[in-house]
């Protein structure tokens, strides 16, 4: 349940009632000062204008203020005709006040073409009437309207062009985490895909090669590429299952669990059977988080990969061992490659190690040994399952 002591009363996403509420109260304010002070006799209208003329004048200027959301360039219109009158009636300043209330909404709502057309207009008629009708010192009051609404106006617009960049950076934001995700399964893909098709490749060659002589082991072979069709089939499934639901849960129904370090020796049964004479050695002093244990998996995954497709047969031993909040992966193989050295080091299941490495801040060193073979060496930090945040 929400605490309600975290829930946002002043910073919070207002909803339109409370902006109409807001500007109820600036529109009462402003009428309110007008006619208090034509009620305490403040403000007297010139010869030859009735006081109710005054009155009206007075309760119109709260109009456009409450009109600006829905048609701000009409409202701004509207202020500065009403500001106008009020003004010929002695009373400028408050009646302008409103012009400015409005001229910040039509910065805000409208494009800058607009926006600075509205307030131009409005500025040239304003100082024309305050020029003309003012009683009072015209230069004071042209230089105080003039500020008033042009300095609204800069807030109006600064506050447009903030939401848009704040628009912008949510989108960008939004890109970046799609293609993060899309490059996530992209790796998931490309190793489920390049590990069974590279033990069925190899599967399928000696088959072909034993069907007549040995058909026991062309049997064996084949029941090979059984298994390992059907377990890449079904992480198959559990991806495109996450695909489908827009979701990332760690257990899709009826997919199984996400391969983990757990996997690790039916990964090395699986390297066994395709020629190459794998050892395991698993040091973990405690459960590894998911996301960790996938990573460990995967990068084995594709080191042996590597090792099945470029060196076998071969002999390869791998490592993972955690120590001091970290875990590091040891892949090594005394196999030769085929491919230059160059090419072997910086295909696409390398850049996809580094890749799943850098994504927790690890290191990944990757390239032949001084003896012959190739070693991949992967660390990355960890927070222990159940420590404390």
């Amino acid at each position: 349940m929400d605490d309600p002591d975290l829930r946002p009363l002043l910073t919070g996403r207002l909803r339109p009632g409370h902006l109409i509420a807001f500007d109820a109260v600036i529109a009462i304010a402003l009428v309110i000062a007008i006619c208090g002070n034509l009620a305490a006799g403040n403000v007297r209208p010139p010869d030859g204008v009735p006081v109710w003329a005054a009155w009206v004048v007075g309760i119109a200027v709260g109009l456009p203020v409450l009109l600006r959301r829905r048609r701000p360039i009409p409202a701004l219109a509207a202020a500065t005709v009403i500001a106008a009158l009020s003004t010929v009636v002695g009373y400028p300043v408050v009646g302008y006040l409103g012009v400015a209330v409005v001229a910040h909404m039509v910065a805000s709502v409208e494009s800058l073409h607009r926006s600075v057309t509205a307030l131009v207009a409005c500025l040239v008629v304003s100082v024309v009437v305050l020029a003309v009708a003012s009683r009072a010192d015209p230069i004071g009051a042209i230089g105080f309207v003039s500020a008033a609404v042009v300095v609204a106006w800069l807030i109006g617009r600064i506050a447009r062009e903030r939401r848009i960049a704040a628009g912008l950076a949510a989108e960008r934001r939004a890109e970046h985490a799609l293609a993060e995700e899309r490059l996530r399964i992209a790796r998931e893909l490309h190793d489920i895909v390049a590990h069974g098709m590279s033990l069925v490749a190899v599967k399928a060659a000696v088959a072909n090669h034993v069907a007549v002589d040995r058909p026991d082991e062309a049997r064996d072979a084949l029941s090979v590429i059984e298994t390992v069709s059907r377990d890449s089939l079904a992480e198959l499934r559990r991806m495109l299952g996450v695909l489908r639901s827009g979701d990332t849960p760690a257990e899709p129904a009826g997919t199984g669990p996400a391969p983990g370090i757990a996997g690790l020796p039916d990964l090395v049964d699986r390297a066994v059977s395709a020629g190459v004479r794998a050892e395991l050695d698993v040091r973990a002093t405690g459960p590894l988080p998911e996301g960790i244990s996938v990573a460990v998996y995967r990068i084995v995954q594709e080191a042996v990969t590597n090792v099945i497709k470029h060196a076998a047969p071969a002999t390869c031993r791998i490592t993972v061992a955690t120590r001091g909040g970290r875990v590091r992966v040891d892949v090594t193989d005394d196999g030769e490659r085929a491919l230059p050295v160059s090419v072997a080091a910086t295909g696409h299941g390398l850049l996809g190690m580094r890749e799943r490495v850098l994504l927790y801040g690890g290191e990944l060193r990757a390239g032949p040994r001084p003896n012959g073979g190739f070693a991949v060496s992967a660390e990355l930090p960890f927070e222990p399952t159940g420590a404390r945040v």
